[in-house]
Parts: C-alpha cells; sequence; structure tokens
C-alpha cells in the first residue's frame, strides 16, 4: 500500500512539474515573441524615419543646386506653416521645423507624426552676408563633423513630452534641445530618440561646385568661339584681371585680354561673367588654357584619362594645415594640381575623395 501512494504521490507530481514547465515555456515564449516584435517594430521606425530624412536630405540638396549662388539653403521654418522664415539678414532661428512647402513638398512627418527639425549653417542661408563657397569657415557640426545642415525626426513623445508645436524641448532631447544651436549629436543614452542625418560638408561642395564649374565652363566656351581663342589666366589669389600670355592662374572674371568681356570679337561679342560667379567664386578657381596653335594640350588623370583645351579646377573644404584666402595654390589644391606650370591634371570621382584630396574639376575639350 505504501508503494503503491508513493507511486501515485510520484506520478502527480511529475504531472505538476510538467504543467509548470510546459507554462514557464509558454511565458518565455511569448516574452521571447513579444521582444522580437517589439525589435522589428523599431526597426521599421528606424527604416521608414532613415527613407523620410533621406527624402528631405534630397530635396535640400536639389534646392542648393539651383540658388544663385549655388549652396543657398533655405532657412527653417519657425512659424509652422511649412515656409522658411528669414530676417533682412539670414534667418529668424537657425533651428526649426522643415521649410517642406518653400521645397515644394508635401508635409514631411516621422513614424510618430511629428514634423521633421531642421538647422542649418547660418553662413549658407540666402540673405546671409559673404561668400558663400568651400573656403567659407562654418560652426555647424554632427557628432563633432562639420555639416552644411542636420535634419532629426523627433520620434515618439518621452518623459514629460507634450507636443507643443515649436517647443523644442517637446520634440527633442539632450544636446539638440539645448540652446547651443550650432551642436548636435546622434542619441546617446536610452531616454533620447531623435534620429538624425547631417548634410557632411566634405559632399556638399563638390556637388554644389558643379554649377560654379559648369557656368565658368560656359563662360569659357562662349569666349573663345567668338574670339578664337580663350581668355588669359589671371595671377593665382588675385587681382582677377588677365595678364598676357598667362596660361594657368585664376578665372580673369574681372577683366579679360586679349579681348575684355562684353566687347566685340572677331565673330561677335564676347560674353560677361555672371555676378554671382564674380562675388562668390573668383578666389576659389583655377584655370588653365590651351591656345589655339597648341590644341588640347591639358591632360587630367586619376580617374578615366581625358585631354582638352581648356580646364576648371575648384577645391573642397579646407584640409589639414590649409589656410585661406590665400595666393598659395597648395591652400586650395592638392597633388598635381598644386604644380604651376602644369598640363597635367587630377581628377577624382567624390566618392573617392579622401583627408588628402578633394578637388572637382572641369575640363573642356574641343
Amino acid at each position: 500500500m505504501i508503494l503503491l501512494r508513493n507511486n501515485r504521490y510520484s506520478t502527480q507530481h511529475g504531472v505538476v512539474l510538467i504543467a509548470m514547465l510546459t507554462i514557464l515555456v509558454a511565458i518565455f515564449t511569448s516574452l521571447m515573441i513579444s521582444n522580437l516584435s517589439l525589435d522589428k517594430l523599431k526597426a521599421n521606425r528606424v527604416q521608414e524615419n532613415a527613407k523620410t530624412l533621406n527624402l528631405a536630405k534630397e530635396a535640400l540638396l536639389g534646392f542648393g543646386l539651383l540658388q544663385t549662388p549655388p549652396g543657398t539653403l533655405p532657412c527653417p521654418d519657425t512659424t509652422g506653416d511649412g515656409l522658411e522664415n528669414t530676417m533682412v539678414v539670414g534667418c529668424q532661428s537657425q533651428r526649426g521645423l522643415f521649410p517642406y512647402r518653400t521645397l515644394n513638398l508635401g508635409e514631411i512627418s516621422d513614424r510618430s507624426g511629428a514634423r521633421l527639425w531642421y538647422a542649418l549653417e547660418l553662413a549658407y542661408a540666402a540673405n546671409a552676408l559673404g561668400e558663400r563657397n568651400p573656403s567659407r569657415v562654418t560652426t555647424l557640426t554632427l557628432d563633432g563633423n562639420l555639416v552644411a545642415a542636420v535634419l532629426i525626426a523627433p520620434g515618439s513623445a518621452i518623459e514629460e513630452q507634450n507636443r507643443v508645436l515649436l517647443n523644442v524641448t517637446d520634440f527633442l532631447e539632450g544636446d539638440n534641445a539645448d540652446a547651443n544651436l550650432d551642436t548636435y549629436v546622434r542619441p546617446q543614452s536610452d531616454i533620447e530618440n531623435d534620429q538624425i542625418i547631417g548634410l557632411s560638408l566634405e559632399t556638399y561642395w563638390p556637388l554644389m561646385a558643379r554649377p560654379a564649374l559648369n557656368a565658368a565652363r560656359q563662360l569659357l566656351v562662349s569666349y573663345q568661339a567668338v574670339c578664337n581663342e580663350y581668355p588669359f589666366a589671371a595671377v593665382f589669389g588675385g587681382p582677377y584681371n588677365s595678364v598676357n600670355n598667362l596660361q594657368i592662374g585664376s578665372l580673369p572674371l574681372s577683366s579679360a585680354l586679349p579681348i575684355e568681356w562684353g566687347l566685340a570679337c572677331a565673330s561677335g561679342t564676347a560674353p560677361t561673367p555672371p555676378s554671382w560667379l564674380i562675388n562668390h567664386w573668383q578666389e576659389e578657381l583655377y584655370y588653365s588654357l590651351c591656345t589655339s596653335g597648341e590644341g588640347s594640350c591639358i591632360q587630367t588623370v586619376g580617374g578615366s584619362i581625358n585631354t582638352g583645351s581648356a580646364i576648371v579646377i575648384a577645391p573642397g573644404i579646407i584640409l589639414g594645415a590649409q589656410s585661406r584666402p590665400s595666393g598659395v595654390t597648395g591652400n586650395y589644391f592638392e597633388l598635381e594640381n598644386i604644380s604651376l606650370p602644369n598640363t597635367q591634371f587630377r581628377d577624382l570621382k567624390t566618392i573617392n575623395h579622401s583627408a588628402s584630396y578633394n578637388d572637382t574639376t572641369n575640363i573642356i575639350t574641343p
């Protein structure tokens, strides 16, 4: 009898243990599934916000390319109507909402439904004082790196955030919400959920240099077409007047030889430089030409090898010990591009730029 009771007890005890184990496994499985679901939701949220931020970024780059001068960015929206808010000089604020209507976009929100926030380098605002080009000293940073602008998806409200429109601390956290409008960082703790991207200067200015180089190219092509020769170069660093028979230096945007800008040539009238190119790019552009008798005497190396009859080069942002403004080519350009005189220049795509080279070139072929 005692043995039977013990067997029954052991059997019942085993059933209870199995039942408890089954419940524990179910709870653990449920928690795992829940955590996996949360991780998936978070990953989806990050991915969707990244797409939204990149859409806004591409719109900003497109806007900058179409402005006069290129590289100009809109001011933030400080009223909530989707339009930029400017002042007589500069912006009403360096940080605010993304001005989607100024960029001809529909309202852009992150996954939580919050409007994107935006801050720009004030030197790049349309009515900012001074030149807009790669040599301009700037102060806006993301994680310590210089940027032209930052775009921020606020994410869901956390802690005490009440989501009062235009109240920055109801949307952003940490350094992104403090009084220092020049410094932004990606989240550093579990209580910060801003998702942020920047327009790095390393890629921003090679892109924005393209319209300036194209404008210089068109100017030179038009001049050569009616005057039979390119204008002679100016001494690098100025004054920006052609020097007779000088074939390498600065683009002579102040005055040209052998025929002055705007005067009659053999086959027509010499063109005149656009004022924005003079005001914002005069100190930046490096220029070399071949005479009609020399034909295509210039060659680019580094990427594909090309030959041409003239070349214009724009610098990237300041690298290493470079110091600007300067009459020294090495303070703007790198490698083969700093040698005077020279008929061989380096041309590398932006993706191949580095801490030792960031020039952008435009070679003119006959």
